[in-house]
This record gives C-alpha cells, sequence and structure tokens, in this order.
C-alpha cells in the first residue's frame, strides 16, 4: 500500500493545481492595455464622472493587489487541502498497513499455534514412540537378564556339582596314599619314589583345585588330607612356611581324624628342628603326643628327647630318659609285637648316638678311660640293629674307630657304609638329606686310607650339595649327632680333614 502514497499524492496535487488555474481571474495585462488606455473596472463606472490619471493607477494597484490577495487564499486552499488530502490519505493507508498487519499478525500467529500444536502432537506420538520402544526394550532387556540368570544358575549349579564331586575325588585320593604308606615310619611318604612321586602328582591337581576354587559360586574348603598332601610337597621344595601353614590347618582342626592331627604336628615339629627351632619342635612333638595312641607314642617321645638334646640340653640327663623310654617299650604288651620292634630299633639307634656324643665329650676332656666306657655301650646299642638299619651300621664304624679297633672299623667303611651313604644319596630327594649323605661318603673316604685321595674331590660334591639347601635350614651332623648350621658343618667337615692329615 506504502507504493501507492506517492502516486496518489502527485495525482491530488494536479488536481488541485488543475482547479486554481481554471478559476483564476484575467490578470492586468489582459483588461488594461496601457496606463494611457481605457480601463475596464468591474463595478459600473460613472460616466458623468471622468477619473483623474493618478486615481486610475491607484485604482489599477488596487485591483492587481486584489487579484494577488485572492491568488494567494487560492494557493492557500490547494495546499491546505493538498495537505489534508495527504493526510487523510497517509493516516488511510496507515490504518490499512495497520490492520493489514494486525491481520498477517493473526495468521502468523495462528499459523505459530498451529505449527505448535503441530509440534507438541508430533513430541507426543514420538514420546509415546519412546516409551513404548522403551518398554520392550525393558521387557526384551528383563527377558535376557531372566534368561541370563537361569543360565548363570545353572552354569554355577554345574560347577558346584563338579567341584564338588572333584573334592571328594582328590579327598579320597589324598586317603589312600596316606594309609599305602607304612603307619610305623612318618617319613615313608617321602622316603620312597615311588610314593613321593604320588604324593606330588596328588598335590599339583590340589593346588589347581586351590586356585580354581576363587571362581567358584561358593567356598569350598579342602579337607584335612589334601591340607597334609599340599603341606609334604611345600616341605620338598623348602618352603616352610607354607607346608607348617597346611599342616597346620589340618593340626587345629577339630573335624579331623586325631591319626592325621598327629601326623601334622609330627611334621611341623620336625620342620622347626630343621629351621633350628629346637624348643619349638618340643612343644609340636607334645601336641602330637595328645593325637596319638599305640606305639606311634613311642616314636613321639623319642624324638622329642632328641629334639632337646639338639636344644642343648645335657647329654647324661637325655640319656638316662632314652634308657627309661626303652624299657617302656620292651614292657609293652598291648601294642603291635612288629611295631614296637620298629619304635626299639629307632630308640636305639638315638641312645647309641647319645652314648658315643658322651665318649666324644669324655675323649676332649682327657677322660679316656670314661670315653671308652661310652663308645663300646654306643657299639652295644649300635650292633643290636646294624642289620636292619643303615646309619646303625655307620655308628658301628666310626665306634670301632673310636674304640681304635681300626682293621674292623675300615672294613665297614669300605665294604658297607660307603654304599648305604650312596644309596641314601640317590633315593631321597631332600637336599639335608643329599648333603648327610654326601658328607658320610666323605667320611667314609677319610677313614678309609686308599680312599683319602678322594677327599679333595668329596669335599667339592659335599659342599655342592650344601648349596642347594636353604640358608634357614639346619643339616644332621653325622660327627656331633645333632642339627647344626650350614658353617658349623663345613668346619666339622674341615677339622675331620685336618685330623687325617695330622694321623
Amino acid at each position: 500500500m506504502h507504493n501507492y502514497i506517492p502516486f496518489l499524492a502527485a495525482v491530488t496535487l494536479v488536481l488541485v493545481i488543475s482547479n486554481n488555474a481554471g478559476s483564476q481571474k484575467p490578470t492586468p495585462s489582459q483588461t488594461i492595455q496601457s496606463p494611457t488606455s481605457t480601463v475596464s473596472l468591474s463595478m459600473s463606472p460613472n460616466p458623468a464622472i471622468l477619473a483623474t490619471p493618478t486615481e486610475t493607477a491607484l485604482q489599477t494597484k488596487l485591483v492587481l493587489l486584489e487579484h494577488e490577495v485572492s491568488h494567494l487564499n487560492n494557493l492557500a486552499s490547494g495546499a491546505g487541502a493538498f495537505l489534508a488530502l495527504f493526510l487523510a490519505l497517509g493516516t488511510a493507508g496507515s490504518f490499512y498497513s495497520l490492520y493489514h498487519f494486525e491481520r498477517r499478525t493473526k495468521e502468523a500467529h495462528g499459523l505459530s499455534m498451529r505449527g505448535e500444536g503441530d509440534a507438541q502432537k508430533r513430541a507426543a506420538e514420538v514420546h509415546q514412540g519412546f516409551l513404548e520402544g522403551s518398554k520392550t526394550t525393558l521387557e526384551l532387556v528383563n527377558a535376557t537378564l531372566t534368561l541370563a540368570k537361569e543360565a548363570g544358575e545353572r552354569a554355577a549349579k554345574f560347577l558346584e556339582e563338579r567341584a564338588r564331586e572333584e573334592l571328594a575325588t582328590l579327598n579320597t585320593k589324598a586317603k589312600r596314599l596316606l594309609t599305602e604308606v607304612s603307619q610305623s615310619n612318618d617319613r615313608a611318604l617321602i622316603e620312597k619314589e615311588q610314593s613321593r612321586s604320588k604324593l606330588r602328582s596328588l598335590a599339583q591337581k590340589i593346588g589347581g583345585f586351590e586356585i580354581n576354587r576363587f571362581v567358584l559360586p561358593r567356598e569350598f574348603k579342602l579337607t584335612p588330607s589334601c591340607f597334609f598332601i599340599r603341606g609334604m610337597d611345600f616341605h620338598l621344595d623348602q618352603l616352610f612356611e607354607d607346608a607348617i601353614e597346611n599342616w597346620r590347618k589340618v593340626a587345629e582342626d577339630d573335624s579331623a581324624e586325631h591319626p592325621l592331627r598327629s601326623m601334622s604336628w609330627y611334621w611341623i615339629g620336625y620342620e622347626n628342628n630343621n629351621l633350628g627351632h629346637f624348643l619349638e619342635a618340643v612343644k609340636n612333638f607334645e601336641q602330637a603326643l595328645v593325637f596319638a595312641k599305640g606305639s606311634r607314642i613311642y616314636e613321639l617321645k623319642r624324638i622329642r628327647l632328641e629334639s632337646r638334646f639338639f636344644a642343648a640340653e645335657p647329654v647324661l640327663t637325655v640319656i638316662s630318659q632314652i634308657e627309661t623310654l626303652l624299657t617302656e617299650i620292651d614292657n609293652d604288651t598291648e601294642c603291635d609285637k612288629e611295631e614296637l620292634i620298629v619304635r626299639r630299633r629307632k630308640t636305639t639307634i638315638t641312645l647309641g648316638n647319645l652314648y658315643h656324643v658322651a665318649g666324644d665329650d669324655s675323649r676332649v676332656n682327657g677322660n679316656h678311660e670314661e670315653a671308652t666306657k661310652y663308645y663300646t655301650r654306643a657299639l652295644e646299642q649300635f650292633e643290636r640293629v646294624a642289620k636292619f638299619e643303615k646309619w646303625a651300621r655307620f655308628g658301628c664304624g666310626e665306634a670301632l674307630f673310636r674304640l681304635e679297633r681300626t682293621e674292623e672299623a675300615i672294613a665297614l667303611f669300605r665294604d658297607v657304609v660307603k654304599q648305604d651313604a650312596v644309596a641314601e644319596s640317590i633315593d631321597r630327594v631332600e637336599p639335608r638329606t643329599k648333603a648327610l649323605a654326601r658328607a658320610t661318603e666323605l667320611l667314609c673316604c677319610v677313614r678309609v686310607p686308599e680312599w683319602r685321595s678322594q677327599i679333595l674331590s668329596m669335599h667339592s660334591q659335599v659342599v655342592e650339595a650344601l648349596g642347594y639347601v636353604g640358608e634357614q635350614l639346619t643339616v644332621y651332623s653325622q660327627i656331633q649327632r645333632r642339627n647344626v648350621t650350614k658353617d658349623e658343618f663345613k668346619k666339622a667337615i674341615r677339622r675331620l680333614e685336618e685330623e687325617t692329615v695330622k694321623g
């Protein structure tokens, strides 16, 4: 609309000007030719009166002024009309524009409202669709979780059943292995290659089960028999703390069978003896006695007394108690006779060793008569069981040598003791036992003159064997008849070699 306003204004102006031009009176130049010519007046002239030239000029000017005033009035009226028309048209245009603006605004508002309504409708549809989709998704998720839960429960139940079956199988094998070995010898389980191989194989399976049980749905505790087998396996690997920990689990388990608890306390004491904790070992063997019965009681009493000797209790005090123990064994009428024989042999060897130590002490103190007495008693004890025990044969050789029955001693070392030591080195896998066997071979070379050229070589083998013995462990010295540190063991061997060179 605004584009038509200038055009209308121009048309109006033209119309006004044309109106003014049509109503304009004639100019003076049209009615008056010259100042001297006849003047035509609008009013009727009086013919009787003739105007003078001056009056005529004034009248002419008056007429001209009236004409100018009229002209100006016409112009003013036209301009006012034009202005009024222009303002009217502008106002009309503004109202028209305002009307159209409001109409367009209403239309835009309507469109906006319809658009907002459509948008809300679409949003509602999307939201409804989302809710429906979410509901469907949740149902699918719940269904999936339910299936997964059921599958997990089935798998857990399956694993639990398999684990229970496997544990029962391991427990059965462990019990069977423990019953296969001689019950009269606590060390039988690891002394022979066949039983030792079974033990290590079973221990690996038990170890694998113990690792896998951490991923099982519920905790499965190993049985006492399995713990005991694991302890023996750790012992063979010189893992002393682990071995004692597993044995202690059995020893302190009220549900475990008494024989197995007694055996566990025995091995804890044995390990403490190896570690040089002799007084602690004495307590462990006393605990083993609580759960022991039959002839096993005598073996526990024997090793407890031996541990007290290791702990520096006077040798003569221990000797008297060992003699009392032998009397108890001889007077027993309830235990199995074969088992009593085995217990008596070991106790006899221990008594022979103590007599030999007492003889060494007397010899060092210069009391040769008393030394001879004790060496003789030691020889008597060793000879009683020499046919059955290799270490008794070694004891006989040493006692004969101290009693200066040299030829007999040399023959025994050459023909019997050396072979026993070699067999011990082959059969046993424990590093400290191998070191003991090598040291016995070295002592044989020292005692047999024709073998003395091998002393240096055997000394190197002993040192090599000692290298495999854990630094925490003690080694049983055949010279001192007790457990000593590795350094003391080496010094004793060196003194023996020096005595041989001087002799």
